[in-house]
């Protein structure tokens, strides 16, 4: 279990951006969320065993993972990225920002164009008459209408999400209320703070909302299950690998290995986990940019995904590498 708990978070910290989250409902949903947080018992979670942010001794500008490149024809800076974040965390060290003013292109893992907009609702919600009551076991779908009763929210909101979302939702919600939101996620920044010409291209697809939002339900029971048994855990793990980015320490990030432990309490579901959200995706990021590269010469990219995608075996920039790009960490 603990295994998956780990996994769990890195959807949150490191893998997934959440701006297509927040980015898509609808304003009634927005609304309603706004109320709910306004509305939350403080209390809820036993503070005595949550870490908090200002737990560590945190630098003034925000260190990251970051490396530069080259194909031979264009120069390339990686950043891995954090998909929660505090307002005080920028800017980043000088190299990272003096990378980002100087760039042509900020490639990233999603961006949406006009004609996207309808995937989030696609792939986040059921369809009308459909809700997770009809996907998931009676006894998980007890917890999520104790944990509405418990945060006072609407359980027939949450009965219409699928439970990806409906697991991030609840990610998210939770580890705000230790300051981390994705209102302050690097993507975010990157995209407020970037040059005025430089161009924003996302590196993935529908394939992307297919991996991780089109699997079987028993595989998502047993992710939402693990994240409404655990939300402890969990928080304090978000909390430590956000330090963890802000020291550039990656001792101290989520554990995202790529090997499932042969003590794990279901290794099929979390080897699906590691194969869809890490190995499959990263394979796409990496033959996406070298195609858009080998559409260009002479000019200089900054690459922004999820730090999960820049460590251990078979990650974007090793896949790069087999490309013929040279990179090195800064």
């Amino acid at each position: 279990m603990r295994k998956m708990v780990y996994l769990l978070v890195g959807v949150l910290i490191l893998l997934v951006g959440c701006q297509e989250e927040a980015q898509d409902h609808d304003e009634d949903v927005n609304e309603q969320e706004e109320k709910k947080t306004k509305s939350i018992d403080e209390t809820e979670i036993n503070e005595e065993d949550i870490i908090s942010v200002e737990d560590f001794d945190l630098p003034d500008r925000t260190k990251g993972f970051f490396w530069t490149g080259t194909d031979g024809k264009n120069q390339f800076h990686f950043l891995g990225t954090m998909h929660i974040g505090t307002e005080d965390m920028y800017p980043f060290e000088e190299d990272i920002e003096s990378a980002l003013e100087n760039s042509d292109f900020l490639l990233v893992e999603k961006h949406f164009s006009e004609d996207e907009q309808d995937l989030t609702q696609e792939y986040f919600y059921y369809p009308n008459g459909e809700t997770l009551e009809d996907h998931m076991p009676e006894e998980l779908v007890d917890s999520i209408r104790d944990y509405s009763t418990k945060i006072k929210a609407r359980f027939g909101q949450l009965n219409s999400m699928k439970p990806y979302a409906l697991s991030k939702r609840i990610i998210n919600y939770e580890i705000g209320k230790k300051g981390l939101t994705s209102d302050y996620s690097v993507e975010e920044y990157l995209t407020k703070t970037k040059p005025k010409n430089t161009e924003i291209i996302g590196l993935e697809g529908r394939e992307r909302y297919e991996l991780i939002h089109n699997q079987p339900d028993d595989y998502y029971a047993y992710m939402l299950e693990q994240t409404i048994d655990n939300m402890d855990k969990q928080i304090n793990e978000g909390i430590k690998s956000f330090a963890g980015y802000r020291l550039g320490d990656e001792s101290m990030l989520t554990d995202i290995k790529r090997t499932v432990d042969s003590n794990s309490e279901n290794q099929k579901y979390e080897q699906m986990y590691i194969d869809n959200m890490m190995v499959k995706r990263d394979q796409m990021m990496a033959d996406r940019i070298a195609e858009i590269s080998n559409e260009y010469s002479g000019k200089n990219f900054f690459v922004a995904v999820g730090t999960a995608h820049f460590f251990n075996e078979g990650n974007v920039l090793e896949l790069l590498k087999d490309k013929g790009f040279e990179i090195e960490r800064n």
